[in-house]
């Protein structure tokens, strides 16, 4: 099990076959650095992984001070507001890269609350103040639990090792190839099904029958 990035590098440049080169300032690492915030991102996001499961209440962001609502993304008086058909904005947690489902609280924690994500603007004298746009959660729930995924660091889940060392190994191919090849075609196609393994694997984990749906990834895109 990898438990560190350093270890996954290590396990993506093996099968390029560049065994030893993740060390800081080669140019494998950089490739590496550069790729792996959009690949681990990517990898996160794709599949509703039971050990990046997250629960959360949600923090309410401050209503317009004269406590009204006006449309959006019209222009007006008050300091903040909100998009007409949602009476709520909250806060993202820091660490959230998909938002799962929102919910209230005892029989409510069943049922699913209708959000959405956008922007809470803040109003000066009429003109919008863009360097003060917040990226928020719409619902109309009046006290919310969110379920999310948060992003995946090494030792979360060890079957997800080669699925995320594979995605960093076909990306960083190319690169070294100097075009798409037969190398990174192979390692693309070793990533999907290396995926679609640690699914099995993660429901199985979880006691479940059979993988949830997950947004297909293409490991060179």
């Amino acid at each position: 099990m990898a438990t560190t990035e350093l270890e996954i590098f290590q396990l993506a440049l093996s099968y390029v076959g560049s065994v030893g080169l993740a060390a800081s300032g080669s140019e494998e690492r950089r490739l590496l650095d550069l790729i792996s915030p959009e690949v681990t991102n990517q990898l996160s996001a794709a599949y509703n992984w039971n050990p990046l499961k997250k629960t959360e209440q949600l923090v309410q962001v401050a209503p317009a001070v004269d406590g009204s609502d006006v449309p959006w993304p019209e222009t007006a008086t008050t300091s903040a507001f909100y998009p007409d058909e949602w009476n709520y904005a909250y806060a993202i947690p820091a660490t959230m890269i998909v938002a799962r489902r929102i919910h209230g609280l005892g029989r409510n924690a069943r049922i699913e609350v209708p959000f959405k994500r956008g922007v809470h603007f803040y109003d000066s004298g009429g003109v919008i103040a863009t360097a003060t746009h917040q990226p928020v959660l719409f619902c109309d729930e009046l006290d919310p639990y969110l379920e999310y995924t948060r992003l995946i660091t090494p030792g979360d889940a060890p079957w997800l090792d080669d699925a995320w060392a594979l995605m960093l190994a076909a990306r960083v191919a190319i690169p070294l190839e100097g075009k798409p090849g037969q190398i990174s075609v192979g390692l693309a196609e070793r990533a999907q099904a290396a995926f679609y393994n640690a699914m099995t694997i993660d429901a199985q984990e979880a006691g479940q029958d059979t993988p949830l749906k997950a947004h297909y990834i293409n490991a060179r895109s």
